[in-house]
């Protein structure tokens, strides 16, 4: 009898073990270890701060009284919660009591004994308490049935899509191991089952669907790559009976081909700087690289960029996205295009596709220069309660728009008229000459004939320089 209590005692330990490591490391992968701490309180801002229990604790090692890193720690009051270790052996958990209670502490660590502590706490108490567990060791070389299984390596960290010239499939390998952390014998052997939790969907599959476990504990599957890029997530499960062991989802990502001439386009931040007025004006340039299955290309693919005014960075490597930025600065030489006429240059970026052929793409990017302000007609007469319009132009040396951040007024000086129009202007960023051109009136309003002089001032200011632009006429 007294044999047959110690068996089920023992079948106690290892069914409480299996429960724990199971649901520790389900909720640990929400964790982060690096930011342990956990509030159980419930109430939220409504809580009686009077009320919150605060561990503050270390959990070390019982021999080397060295700190346990990414240690599962289970606080249980009748309600649990679930931290970890951070890479200094701490934790912290917060939580709510209403009157003095017992708290169960659980400790459990891969490769360490599990520890429970148990310890009275009141309403307010804030303890620093030290938890040390001891490391196991299996000198008969058997091992006890799995309760937990997680990743054990992989033999890259991405893989390219189809045809891309990266490689397109990876070996991931999971460890299976019992209640003390021992990796599971041969005897122990069991069938893990492998699926993708998520994927881009391009085809992308897992082989073998499952394996069993080798004399080490290990199962292992390949991944290969589809024709999409993207983040897959694959998962490990063990069943067994009504009980299932399920690993942290192991994610790999998949990174596009090489560029593809339909998916490569240019961008500057600005297509207008004022790089004729004032030279180091910087004007980032971005190319965008797709590949032919419109997905980024694989990171770190260069570019290659040129200009045919000032200077540019030579080169950038592509981003996750597929982005690669350089600065375009203005400085000699200025730019003249054989067709934009002077002010404009050519901002190209080039690569190369699966081929080995030239992929490539080319923007204007306009120099602005000194304002010019032009105004038709520069004098007048208007006749009473008549009206007079005027066109005007603010534009460069070569006739070009001036950058953005350049503001245009025009100012009447007067009495008893009234203007409208465009008086008050802020360029955007273009090269469009229609933001040359500009127009405004004056009306008279007295409906007496009284003859009176108005002055008009046009004047603009920014990025460009300054420019004042002044003429007078009469009202009757």
């Amino acid at each position: 009898m007294k044999h047959l209590m110690n068996s089920l005692s023992q079948k106690r330990i290892i069914s409480f073990a299996v429960t724990v490591f199971i649901l520790s490391i389900f909720i640990a992968s929400c964790q982060s270890p690096n930011s342990p701490t956990i509030d159980g309180g419930g109430g939220g801002g409504n809580q009686n701060q009077n009320n919150v229990v605060t561990i503050n604790g270390t959990v070390i090692d019982s021999v080397t009284q060295l700190a346990v890193d990414s240690a599962i720690v289970r606080v249980n009051y009748g309600t649990e919660i679930v931290t970890s270790t951070n890479s200094y052996g701490k934790f912290t958990a917060t939580f709510t009591l209403s009157a003095a209670d017992t708290v169960t502490i659980s400790v459990i660590k891969f490769g360490y004994a599990l520890k429970t502590f148990t310890e009275i706490y009141s309403p307010g108490d804030a303890k620093s308490p030290t938890y040390a567990i001891k490391s196991t060791s299996n000198s008969t070389g058997k091992s006890g049935p799995p309760v937990a299984i997680f990743l054990y390596s992989q033999s890259s960290l991405s893989l390219g899509v189809k045809a891309s010239g990266a490689p397109e499939s990876g070996k991931i390998t999971f460890q299976v191991i019992d209640s003390l952390g021992n990796r599971i014998d041969f005897a122990n052997s069991v069938a893990v089952q492998f699926t993708i939790g998520y994927g881009p969907g391009g085809g992308e599959f897992l082989s073998p669907d499952f394996s069993y476990t080798d004399v080490n504990g290990q199962a292992s599957v390949f991944l290969t790559s589809g024709t999409k890029a993207g983040t897959v997530q694959i998962n490990a499960n063990i069943y067994l009976g009504s009980k299932t062991i399920t690993s942290i989802p192991v994610t790999y990502a998949i990174h596009g081909g090489l560029p593809d001439q339909t998916h490569f386009s240019i961008g500057p931040e600005w297509v207008n700087i004022p790089g004729l007025v004032v030279y180091g004006i910087r004007d980032k340039i971005t190319a965008y690289v797709g590949d032919k299955y419109a997905n980024p290309v694989r990171p770190n693919t260069p570019v290659y960029f040129t200009s045919t005014g000032g200077y540019i960075g030579g080169s950038a490597n592509t981003d996750e996205l597929g982005r690669a930025t350089v600065e375009l600065l203005s400085a000699a030489p200025e730019p003249v295009d054989a067709i934009l006429g002077p002010g404009f240059a050519r901002i190209t970026g080039t690569t190369s596709d699966e081929n080995f052929n030239m992929v490539t793409f080319t923007i204007p990017i306009l120099f602005s220069g000194y304002p010019r302000i032009i105004c038709t007609p520069n004098t007048f007469d208007i006749p009473n309660r008549g009206t007079e319009f005027f066109n005007y132009e603010v534009k460069d040396q070569y006739d070009n728009p001036l950058s953005h951040g350049q503001t245009i007024e025009v100012a009447v000086d007067g009495e008893n008229i009234k203007t409208h129009g465009e008086t008050a202007v802020n360029l955007p960023d273009t090269q469009s000459k229609g933001w040359t051109q500009f127009s405004f009136s004056i009306s008279d309003t007295d409906t007496l004939e009284v003859v009176r002089s108005v002055s008009v001032t046009i004047k603009t200011t920014g990025p460009n320089g300054g420019m004042k632009y002044s003429f007078s006429g009469i009202v009757r």
